[in-house]
């Protein structure tokens, strides 16, 4: 799977989804024995029903996250599709990111649309242009790290994904995710009963360290890259306070950014800053410890409106002056590697990934 898609297997993409469809659900059996059937990502439905003609298309961006769609051909996979048993003629015709798509009628005027991309790969082009010597990290319900490249790297465990193709050039980029970010500290205030968001404040401007704390064995919502075990339990190692434990869940995302930048230095050179975004990102000690073990400065955005800026400096044609809000940045403080280094070995013990 990851050798055609840069994916892992997984039941969240759209390929499992549609078999389950085509087995289960007599008007999509009925629909597709009629040759009447049309399937695909939900922009390819929205771009259907909303341009004046009514085209079947399906970005590269969305395309590539139903497990059907290879980064590496920029097409449909007639291997996968045979696999999962999908006839390639009820599926849109994959096109770039940017792309004449057609023409929205809004209040009587007509506006073409040239843009079509997913909420996550427009982030990093809402500062402007791509910067392919940064990282690119985003810190909400879950967080997710991207690392540019011109080039589609097969790099497992790492994901490989599209975030911009037009019909000359594609920017490819390594990602590494984490699915408890702030899904995370809701975790904790059900299994522990802390207030997170008074706590989150109390950290705000902590020490960077607290050797006394304990550890946090992150899994919620399944552990993502790079170990990529679904069913694994969450636990704290070692006692603390709310304010400890806290400071655990915040580290354990900070420490699970590293492992997944760890595993893009086996590709790509370190990256000389990282971009940092997302509700998360707000939280000034979090993006401490990100500077601290990526050994590089961080540049918060305070921008609430990255996914709907990055599609405009598309639009734009991505220009030189495209600016996006003003940074804050932390520099690099290098006090949090040895507890990096032992709860990589609690979290690969754990996850029996010696």
């Amino acid at each position: 799977m990851h050798r055609i898609t840069g994916l892992t297997l997984s039941p969240h993409y759209g390929a499992s989804k549609l078999r389950w469809c085509l087995d289960h659900v007599a008007e999509v059996r009925a629909a597709a024995a009629q040759s009447r059937l049309r399937a695909g990502p939900l922009a390819s439905y929205l771009l259907h029903r909303l341009l004046e003609k009514r085209p079947l298309l399906a970005d590269a961006s969305t395309a590539a996250r139903t497990l059907l769609w290879s980064p590496f051909t920029r097409d449909w996979s007639q291997e996968l599709l045979e696999l999962f048993g999908i006839p390639r003629a009820i599926l849109p015709r994959a096109t770039g990111t940017s792309h004449a798509f057609g023409t929205l009628v809004v209040a009587g005027r007509r506006v073409p649309l040239n843009t079509c991309n997913g909420d996550q790969s427009v982030v990093p082009f809402a500062a402007g242009p791509l910067d392919y010597d940064a990282a690119y990290v985003n810190l909400g319900t879950g967080a997710f790290v991207l690392r540019p490249t011109t080039d589609a790297l097969r790099a497992p465990p790492l994901l490989t994904s599209v975030i911009r193709a037009d019909q000359e050039h594609c920017d490819f980029v390594l990602e590494g995710s984490v699915n408890g970010a702030g899904a995370a500290l809701a975790w904790l205030e059900r299994h522990q009963g802390a207030a997170a968001d008074r706590l989150l404040a109390l950290l705000d401007r902590a020490p960077l360290a607290d050797e006394d704390a304990p550890f946090f064995l992150n899994g919620v919502a399944g552990l993502a890259s790079p170990f990529w075990r679904p069913d694994f339990e969450s636990r704290f190692v070692g006692e603390g306070s709310d304010l400890q434990q806290c400071r655990a869940v915040l580290e354990s995302v900070a420490f699970l950014i590293k492992a997944n930048l760890d595993e893009m230095a086996r590709h790509r050179p370190a990256p000389a800053r990282l971009v940092a975004s997302g509700g998360l990102a707000g939280n000034r000690l979090l993006c401490r410890m990100l500077g601290s073990l990526a050994d590089t400065p961080v540049d918060r955005s305070n921008d609430r409106e990255a996914t709907s800026r990055g599609p405009a400096c598309l639009v734009a044609g991505m220009p030189a002056e495209f600016r996006g809000p003003p940074v804050e940045r932390f520099e690099h403080e290098p006090r949090l590697l040895a507890r990096y280094l032992k709860w990589l070995g609690l979290m690969r013990e754990a996850s029996g990934d010696d």
